[in-house]
Protein backbone atom coordinates (compact mmCIF):
# COMPACT_ATOMS: atom_id res chain seq x y z
CA UNK A 1 0.00 0.00 0.00
CA UNK A 2 1.23 3.42 -0.80
CA UNK A 3 1.18 6.33 1.64
CA UNK A 4 -0.85 8.47 -0.78
CA UNK A 5 -3.80 6.12 -0.98
CA UNK A 6 -7.12 7.70 -0.24
CA UNK A 7 -8.77 4.38 -0.25
CA UNK A 8 -10.60 2.39 2.29
CA UNK A 9 -7.96 2.39 5.08
CA UNK A 10 -6.78 5.96 5.24
CA UNK A 11 -5.59 7.33 8.61
CA UNK A 12 -8.56 9.65 8.96
CA UNK A 13 -11.08 6.88 8.43
CA UNK A 14 -9.32 4.60 10.89
CA UNK A 15 -9.31 7.40 13.52
CA UNK A 16 -13.01 8.15 13.01
CA UNK A 17 -13.92 4.46 13.12
CA UNK A 18 -11.95 4.00 16.36
CA UNK A 19 -13.65 7.02 17.92
CA UNK A 20 -17.11 5.75 16.91
CA UNK A 21 -16.32 2.32 18.39
CA UNK A 22 -15.25 3.89 21.72
CA UNK A 23 -18.41 6.03 21.89
CA UNK A 24 -20.60 2.99 21.15
CA UNK A 25 -18.91 0.91 23.90
CA UNK A 26 -19.29 3.71 26.47
CA UNK A 27 -22.97 4.21 25.54
CA UNK A 28 -23.68 0.47 25.81
CA UNK A 29 -22.00 0.30 29.24
CA UNK A 30 -23.97 3.32 30.49
CA UNK A 31 -27.26 1.87 29.22
CA UNK A 32 -26.50 -1.49 30.88
CA UNK A 33 -25.55 0.15 34.19
CA UNK A 34 -28.70 2.28 34.34
CA UNK A 35 -31.37 -0.15 33.15
CA UNK A 36 -30.06 -3.53 34.31
CA UNK A 37 -31.71 -5.00 37.43
CA UNK A 38 -29.85 -7.51 39.47
CA UNK A 39 -31.63 -10.79 40.17
CA UNK A 40 -29.68 -11.25 43.38
CA UNK A 41 -30.22 -7.61 44.36
CA UNK A 42 -30.69 -6.14 47.83
CA UNK A 43 -34.51 -5.88 47.92
CA UNK A 44 -36.44 -8.85 49.18
CA UNK A 45 -40.25 -8.98 49.33
CA UNK A 46 -41.68 -9.65 52.77
CA UNK A 47 -45.29 -10.34 53.70
CA UNK A 48 -46.92 -9.64 57.04
CA UNK A 49 -50.42 -10.26 58.33
CA UNK A 50 -52.47 -7.06 58.61
CA UNK A 51 -53.90 -6.27 62.04
CA UNK A 52 -55.90 -3.37 63.39
CA UNK A 53 -54.17 -1.19 65.98
CA UNK A 54 -53.10 2.27 67.05
CA UNK A 55 -50.18 3.89 65.36
CA UNK A 56 -48.04 5.86 67.77
CA UNK A 57 -45.41 8.12 66.37
CA UNK A 58 -43.80 11.33 67.46
CA UNK A 59 -42.16 13.91 65.29
CA UNK A 60 -39.86 16.62 66.47
CA UNK A 61 -38.87 19.55 64.31
CA UNK A 62 -37.89 23.17 64.57
CA UNK A 63 -38.69 26.06 62.29
CA UNK A 64 -41.43 28.51 61.43
CA UNK A 65 -44.98 27.54 60.57
CA UNK A 66 -47.09 29.56 58.20
CA UNK A 67 -50.50 29.14 56.63
CA UNK A 68 -50.93 28.13 53.03
CA UNK A 69 -53.74 30.60 52.41
CA UNK A 70 -53.38 34.13 53.74
CA UNK A 71 -55.07 37.39 52.89
CA UNK A 72 -53.34 40.72 53.05
CA UNK A 73 -55.61 43.70 53.69
CA UNK A 74 -54.80 47.32 52.96
CA UNK A 75 -56.96 49.60 55.05
CA UNK A 76 -57.82 53.07 53.79
CA UNK A 77 -57.23 54.78 57.13
CA UNK A 78 -55.65 53.91 60.42
CA UNK A 79 -56.88 54.38 63.93
CA UNK A 80 -57.75 52.65 67.19
CA UNK A 81 -59.80 49.48 66.83
CA UNK A 82 -63.29 49.95 68.35
CA UNK A 83 -64.99 46.64 67.48
CA UNK A 84 -63.90 43.34 65.98
CA UNK A 85 -66.71 41.45 64.24
CA UNK A 86 -64.83 38.32 63.14
CA UNK A 87 -62.75 35.73 64.94
CA UNK A 88 -59.49 34.19 63.77
CA UNK A 89 -60.21 31.29 61.41
CA UNK A 90 -63.86 32.27 60.92
CA UNK A 91 -65.20 32.23 57.37
CA UNK A 92 -66.34 35.63 56.19
CA UNK A 93 -68.26 36.85 53.17
CA UNK A 94 -67.42 39.56 50.69
CA UNK A 95 -68.60 42.95 51.94
CA UNK A 96 -68.92 41.80 55.56
CA UNK A 97 -67.74 44.35 58.15
CA UNK A 98 -64.77 42.82 59.94
CA UNK A 99 -63.86 45.66 62.28
CA UNK A 100 -64.56 49.31 63.03
CA UNK A 101 -62.20 52.01 64.22
CA UNK A 102 -62.87 54.85 66.64
CA UNK A 103 -64.32 57.86 64.88
CA UNK A 104 -62.65 60.49 67.11
CA UNK A 105 -59.41 60.38 65.16
CA UNK A 106 -61.32 60.54 61.88
CA UNK A 107 -63.46 63.43 63.16
CA UNK A 108 -60.41 65.44 64.16
CA UNK A 109 -58.76 64.68 60.80
CA UNK A 110 -61.92 65.86 59.01
CA UNK A 111 -62.01 69.04 61.08
CA UNK A 112 -58.35 69.77 60.29
CA UNK A 113 -58.95 69.17 56.59
CA UNK A 114 -62.01 71.47 56.61
CA UNK A 115 -60.01 74.22 58.35
CA UNK A 116 -57.20 73.87 55.80
CA UNK A 117 -59.73 74.09 52.98
CA UNK A 118 -61.27 77.29 54.40
CA UNK A 119 -57.83 78.90 54.78
CA UNK A 120 -56.98 77.97 51.18
CA UNK A 121 -60.27 79.49 49.96
CA UNK A 122 -59.53 82.76 51.83
CA UNK A 123 -56.02 82.90 50.38
CA UNK A 124 -57.47 82.35 46.92
CA UNK A 125 -59.99 85.19 47.39
CA UNK A 126 -57.19 87.51 48.59
CA UNK A 127 -55.11 86.60 45.55
CA UNK A 128 -58.05 87.37 43.22
CA UNK A 129 -58.60 90.77 44.88
CA UNK A 130 -54.90 91.60 44.58
CA UNK A 131 -54.98 90.65 40.91
CA UNK A 132 -58.02 92.89 40.26
CA UNK A 133 -56.35 95.82 42.04
CA UNK A 134 -53.17 95.26 40.06
CA UNK A 135 -55.15 95.19 36.80
CA UNK A 136 -56.90 98.51 37.70
CA UNK A 137 -53.58 100.14 38.54
CA UNK A 138 -52.08 98.84 35.31
CA UNK A 139 -55.03 100.30 33.33
CA UNK A 140 -54.59 103.72 34.96
CA UNK A 141 -50.85 103.64 34.31
CA UNK A 142 -51.43 102.75 30.65
CA UNK A 143 -53.90 105.65 30.32
CA UNK A 144 -51.42 108.07 31.90
CA UNK A 145 -48.66 106.81 29.62
CA UNK A 146 -50.83 107.19 26.50
CA UNK A 147 -51.73 110.74 27.53
CA UNK A 148 -48.10 111.58 28.14
CA UNK A 149 -47.06 110.13 24.79
CA UNK A 150 -49.78 112.15 23.03
CA UNK A 151 -48.51 115.39 24.57
CA UNK A 152 -50.71 115.54 27.64
CA UNK A 153 -54.24 116.82 28.13
CA UNK A 154 -55.47 120.08 26.56
CA UNK A 155 -54.98 121.89 29.87
CA UNK A 156 -51.41 120.63 30.08
CA UNK A 157 -50.81 121.68 26.46
CA UNK A 158 -52.20 125.17 27.14
CA UNK A 159 -50.02 125.51 30.23
CA UNK A 160 -46.99 124.38 28.30
CA UNK A 161 -47.75 126.91 25.49
CA UNK A 162 -48.18 129.74 27.99
CA UNK A 163 -44.89 128.82 29.66
CA UNK A 164 -43.23 128.86 26.23
CA UNK A 165 -44.74 132.22 25.36
CA UNK A 166 -43.61 133.73 28.64
CA UNK A 167 -40.13 132.39 28.11
CA UNK A 168 -39.78 134.17 24.75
Amino acid sequence: MSSETSGFLSRKRVAYASLALVVAVVAAFAFYSIYHTSSSGGSVARTVKVTKGTVQASVSASGNLSTIKTAEENFVSGGTLATLSAEVGEKVKAGQVLATIESTSQSSALQQATTSLNVAKMNYADALNSQRNDERTLGKDRSTLATAEAGGTQVQQDQNQEALDNAE
